[in-house]
């Protein structure tokens, strides 16, 4: 992301992202929304990280209905709106966030 847009590491570091309790980065949220996303789109669509991308098809937000209301619906009102999503396109999300965790770590 950095690369794309077009500064250093450090600078990308220091500028979009933040210490998690876990030890990682994350990126930087103002008033709810992700830094990168302006007029509901997302800048650095073409680049985003696995988390983004696979966001919300999250094994932790597939948990319930009620899970699913709490952290996914409530947070992104769009959530709700547009197409379906097929199962198998899920599934295929879900076990790429997974394998990104496990490269992590």
């Amino acid at each position: 992301m950095a690369e794309f847009l077009e500064i250093s590491l450090s600078s990308f570091t220091r500028q979009y992202t933040q210490p998690t309790d876990f030890g990682f980065r994350s990126l930087r949220f103002e008033n709810g929304a992700c830094i990168f996303l302006k007029d509901n789109l997302c800048v650095v669509h073409e680049v985003k990280p696995t988390q983004c991308r696979t966001w919300p098809f999250w094994e932790e937000n597939l948990e319930s209905k009620a899970t699913w209301q709490s952290e996914v619906v409530d947070f992104c009102p769009g959530a709700s709106e547009g197409n379906s999503i097929d199962d198998e396109l899920i599934l295929r999300q879900v076990r790429e966030t997974e394998s990104a965790l496990e490269e992590e770590l």
